[in-house]
């Protein structure tokens, strides 16, 4: 998938205003009217224009598509990268990690769910972002240092991004969001740390 919502910088402000307003009203539609309704017309009157000015500034309603797509992980991996370079450890990396990716997809539902929708449409004109790779790293610096224990790190990134994509289907309101995400870090917490040789001797 190629991104095409990034900022150019051969594009004035104006125009690059003008495609982020355009991808903010498709994200509109899409969630709340469904993909179906999502033509080049519909998007461009959500955005205040006309489908000539939203062709100009995307050249089909795929590539509308595909920078919906493309701005939501942009804006999460530069989220992400923010929150994780402030870790010091690798509990702490774990803990940052689950608990940016789960609040960036609760203040970002329309979005996720817009991009939910054209997958569900479209899935096989995408080949997205590698999202267990970076996780196993987490993971396998973890285990080198002691912090973790022994488990397989790609069965445990698998599960992991399982939960959290899964999380999107149900946020719920602000108070059960804030207990499902410190359930989620506990869960993954324990699973991950490493057990400790009991210091008491064994019974005979």
């Amino acid at each position: 998938m190629k991104s095409n919502y990034l900022t150019d910088k051969r594009l004035t402000r104006t125009q690059q205003a003008r495609r982020s307003d355009i991808i903010e009203a498709a994200v509109r539609v899409i969630d709340t009217e469904g993909f179906a309704a999502a033509s080049v017309d519909r998007i461009a009157q959500a955005a205040g224009t006309n489908k000539s000015t939203a062709l100009y500034h995307f050249a089909t309603k795929e590539s509308i598509y595909d920078s919906v797509i493309g701005s939501l992980y942009q804006q999460g991996e530069d989220y992400m990268g923010t929150k994780l370079v402030a870790a010091t450890d690798a509990h702490e990396r774990l803990r940052t990690y689950l608990d940016a990716n789960l609040r960036f997809i609760a203040t970002h539902a329309a979005h996720v769910n817009a991009v939910h929708l054209i997958l569900e449409n479209r899935f096989s004109a995408y080949s997205l972002p590698d999202g267990i790779a970076p996780l196993c790293g987490i993971l396998r610096d973890g285990q080198v240092s002691g912090d973790f224990g022994a488990f397989d790190p790609e069965i445990m990134a698998l599960a992991i991004r399982s939960v959290i994509d899964g999380f999107s289907f149900h946020i719920g309101g602000q108070a059960d969001l804030e207990r499902r995400i410190d359930e989620i870090i506990a869960l993954f917490s324990r699973s991950v740390t490493a057990v400790k040789e009991s210091s008491c001797p064994s019974k005979k």
